[in-house]
């Protein structure tokens, strides 16, 4: 297995709680899918699992060499739990043209939050 591209993000709880709280109209659909904004806000923090997810979505663009706007939207990676919890991506038609142009055949995640921070890393193979 071939790693062939790798991103990395990381950001503070506060600064999305601060976003979401003024701008909540412009976060589904424009950074979250419905999906993820369901998800998020059925944790019990919900501003930590929003914040790992855009970290997870920076991760991914980095990861296919591309940044926000110019190729991708933040909704085109959309940030799930598999029925054991583990983190993946689904991605839309242009960032899996991407993700095959590169050669690749997925994208891994991985995500982590404490009590101020969220990060992710996200690797093609």
């Amino acid at each position: 297995m071939r790693i062939l591209g790798l991103g990395n993000d990381i950001i503070e709880i506060d600064r999305v709680r601060r976003f979401v709280e003024k701008f909540t109209d412009r976060c589904i659909g424009r950074i979250y899918t419905l999906a993820e904004w369901n998800y998020c806000w059925s944790q019990g923090n919900p501003f930590a699992s929003l914040a790992v997810r855009f970290a997870a979505k920076e991760a991914v663009l980095k990861a296919l060499g591309v940044g926000i706007g110019a190729s991708l939207s933040l909704t085109s990676v959309e940030v799930y739990n598999d029925a054991l919890g583990a983190p993946g991506v689904h991605l839309d038609l242009k960032a899996n043209e991407l993700l095959s142009q590169k050669g690749g055949k997925r994208i891994n995640i991985a995500l982590s939050h404490c009590r101020t921070l969220a990060s992710a890393v996200a690797i093609i193979v």
